[in-house]
């Protein structure tokens, strides 16, 4: 088996909706993975100011847990104030933040101009198999993250992930604004669909392309969430 990360950044729905998820989910019996998918999921527990310093000082952590706690994924999520649907960021930039996080504060170190990072997992693979696990929802890749808070934490993770085993090994989830128990219901179902669908994608066929005989370890996860709401637009 391996270790599973999801970690929110920024908003109160996306924390509301990281800590809805259960702490298991059983996948049902696939090609890749004859005996199913075992994924156990941790909450993390506080929610992750939208800060650039804050982002700078949790991340390492997300990935490299003091109690050992090491995932071989991970999965951020934030909110889009002007987006009416769910999306997938394809990439995320390492310069250009202009913007004064929550406490008027810009990056302390400047990123490489030009320089972007990219999952190492299709984007386009797991939208395309996300869209059949979420009853209709409005799910999309993106090539725009907004250059903020949380295109700065998928940058981030890319970053301290580069030149090891898990490289390319994170993804960020923008959803919707929403406050309502309807908004969380309907968040919770597309994030299990959506971690349903990479656990497909990136860790299924994975183990089938070695030649392993998936499901048969559980994939240890991480839920995390954010207290301040991304700014609208983005």
């Amino acid at each position: 088996g391996g270790d599973w990360s999801s970690d929110v950044c920024s908003s109160d729905l996306s924390w509301e909706i990281a800590r809805s998820l259960p702490s298991t989910l059983r996948l049902p019996a696939s090609a890749r993975a004859p005996g199913g998918t075992k994924v156990n999921l941790r909450v993390h527990p506080r929610a992750v100011r939208v800060a650039y310093g804050v982002v700078d000082a949790v991340v390492p952590g997300l990935w490299e847990g003091e109690d050992g706690w090491r995932p071989d994924w991970g999965v951020h999520i934030g909110m889009a104030a002007g987006r009416e649907f769910y999306c997938l960021e394809k990439r995320a930039a390492g310069w250009g933040y202009t913007v004064g996080d929550v406490e008027g504060c810009l990056p302390d170190k400047e990123g490489v101009q030009g320089e972007v990072l990219e999952p190492g997992i299709g984007v386009e693979e797991v939208v395309g198999v996300w869209k059949g696990r979420v009853g209709g929802a409005d799910v999309r890749a993106s090539e725009d993250a907004g250059r903020y808070l949380c295109e700065y934490i998928l940058n981030s993770s890319l970053g301290f992930l580069r030149g090891g085993e898990r490289e390319g090994k994170c993804l960020f989830l923008h959803v919707p604004a929403g406050v309502a128990e309807a908004d969380v219901e309907r968040g919770r179902r597309v994030v299990l669909g959506l971690l349903e669908a990479v656990v497909e994608v990136g860790w299924e066929r994975e183990e089938g392309e070695r030649g392993g005989e998936g499901g048969k370890g559980a994939i240890k996860g991480f839920v995390g969430g954010g207290s301040v709401r991304e700014r609208v637009g983005l």
